[in-house]
């Protein structure tokens, strides 16, 4: 007979840089990562005033804002003080860009003031310079040193990259913190600045990555150029994800 009271063994993680957050489903990976945004938020508006957030545009980062509206123990974040910025926004064939589902999620329901929502302007001349351009005033209102993104919530894909910069080269950019996307009118932002944030949140759900993250414990390090300098590094994962 099995002993009532054993303890049961941790779940073993992947080989991973960083932190790793695990968690039975996806349901769960939110709520993990909604509550850790909820701190930051805090910690964040408490020392500087503002909380600067840059998000995607997927079907996980929308799930995500419903998540930090709609969850009573999150629910209290102060977006009156927030900033949202795309991680990477493209022009889609009627115009809109694939950001706007976030923007009409928090903008219209979270009470974010206007100005504070940074969704990229893709008509007209250089969008990557004219987005980097708005993102650099923005937080020059902070001393130097804390001129930084807050957090930075990332997607992997099955390919190993990471959604929203994988089109934006490396660190060595030229100091660029917006880059154009190589596949359609759009901007991302370089690695350079993801990796200046100070949480860097990689989420990695659902059976597609699973090959990844087995490779991961091979050696094989997905991300690409995602490696936080002065930040932390946390991979949200489900067990789709990584049986074990």
């Amino acid at each position: 007979m099995a002993d009532p009271y054993a303890i049961e063994p941790e779940p073993s993680s992947p080989r991973l840089p960083g932190q790793t957050v695990l968690r039975e489903d996806e349901d769960a990976v939110l709520d993990a990562l909604a509550a850790d945004i909820y701190v930051h938020a805090l910690d964040c508006v408490r020392r500087f005033g503002d909380f600067h957030i840059a998000i995607g545009a997927g079907r996980f980062e929308q799930r995500l804002c419903v998540r930090l509206m709609t969850d009573p123990a999150v629910r209290l974040l102060p977006w009156n003080r927030a900033h949202l910025w795309a991680v990477r926004a493209r022009r889609g064939a009627d115009g809109v860009t694939d950001f706007r589902e976030i923007v009409e999620l928090l903008a219209d329901h979270a009470g974010l003031p206007e100005g504070r929502v940074h969704e990229p302007v893709l008509v007209g001349g250089d969008h990557a310079s004219a987005y980097q351009a708005e993102l650099r005033e923005a937080l020059a209102w902070r001393e130097k040193g804390h001129d930084r993104l807050d957090v930075v919530v990332l997607t992997l894909s099955p390919s190993g990259a990471v959604e929203g910069i994988a089109d934006a080269g490396d660190d060595d950019g030229g100091g660029a913190l917006v880059v154009p996307t190589g596949d359609t009118v759009g901007v991302s932002m370089s690695a350079a600045l993801v990796n200046s944030a100070r949480m860097v949140a990689i989420a990695a759900t659902g059976a597609g990555v699973a090959p990844v993250l087995r490779e991961a414990d091979r050696g094989s390090i997905p991300g690409g150029a995602v490696r936080p300098i002065g930040g932390a590094l946390r991979w949200y994962i489900d067990r789709r994800a990584y049986p074990g």
